[in-house]
C-alpha cells in the first residue's frame, strides 16, 4: 500500500447497529455508493469542504422539473443569477458546458453524474483558486404527489474552508429564490 494511502472502513448504521459495507483506501476526497445513494468523504489537511444545502416541496412533477434540468437553454428562465449556459453534446455523464454567471466571465463545468429524472451533478474548477465547486440537484416524489427538490452546493479542494466561508453565502443566498421560480415555471408547462 502506497503511503499516501489510508485504509478506512465504512459502517452504514441502520437501527443503531452498524454493518460493515465497504473497506476503502482513501486519498484526497473520495465518493462511494451504496444502496444507490453516494456519500461523499472529505479528509482533512488539504482536503477540506464546506457545503450548503436547501429543499423545497412543490406540486411541479420531477418529469416537469427534469425537462428544464436537462434543456439548458432554459436555465437562464428560472435562474436570473445566470447569463448564458451551453452544453456540448447531450445532458449526460462526461458532457462539458460553459456557464456565465450575472456580471462575470464563463467558466466551464463538467457534468459528473446524471440519473434521468433523478439527479445530476455538476462540476466547476474554479481556475487559480484551490477550489472545485460541486452543484448537485435532486428530485424525489413523495408519497402525496408532490416532488422535492434539493439543491446542494460544495465546495471541495485546499482553500474550500476558507474560500466556503468568504464567498459561499453570497454564491448560495439566491439558491432559494432560484428553486421557487424553477417550481413555478415547471408548474405552468
Amino acid at each position: 500500500m502506497e503511503d499516501a494511502l489510508s485504509e478506512y472502513r465504512i459502517y452504514l448504521y441502520i437501527d443503531n447497529k452498524a454493518k460493515l459495507i465497504r473497506k476503502i483506501f482513501l486519498t484526497n476526497y473520495n465518493m462511494f455508493t451504496y444502496n444507490n445513494r453516494v456519500y461523499e468523504i472529505g479528509l482533512g489537511g488539504e482536503n477540506k469542504m464546506w457545503k450548503y444545502e436547501h429543499m423545497i416541496e412543490t406540486e411541479a412533477s420531477a418529469e416537469a422539473i427534469w425537462s428544464l434540468y436537462s434543456d439548458v437553454s432554459t436555465w437562464t428562465k428560472w435562474d436570473t443569477g445566470i447569463e448564458d449556459v451551453e452544453l456540448s453534446g447531450s445532458f449526460c455523464d462526461g458532457s462539458f458546458g460553459s456557464i456565465t454567471p450575472r456580471g462575470q466571465r464563463a467558466l466551464i463545468f463538467k457534468l459528473v453524474e446524471v440519473r434521468e429524472k433523478e439527479c445530476f451533478t455538476d462540476e466547476t474548477e474554479i481556475p487559480g483558486a484551490g477550489v472545485t465547486i460541486r452543484f448537485t440537484h435532486r428530485l424525489q416524489t413523495l408519497e402525496n404527489g408532490k416532488t422535492r427538490v434539493i439543491h446542494q452546493v460544495m465546495m471541495i479542494g485546499p482553500a474550500a474552508d476558507k474560500l466556503g466561508h468568504q464567498i459561499g453565502p453570497e454564491i448560495t443566498s439566491e439558491i432559494p429564490k432560484t428553486m421557487q421560480a424553477l417550481a413555478t415555471v415547471a408548474l405552468h408547462m
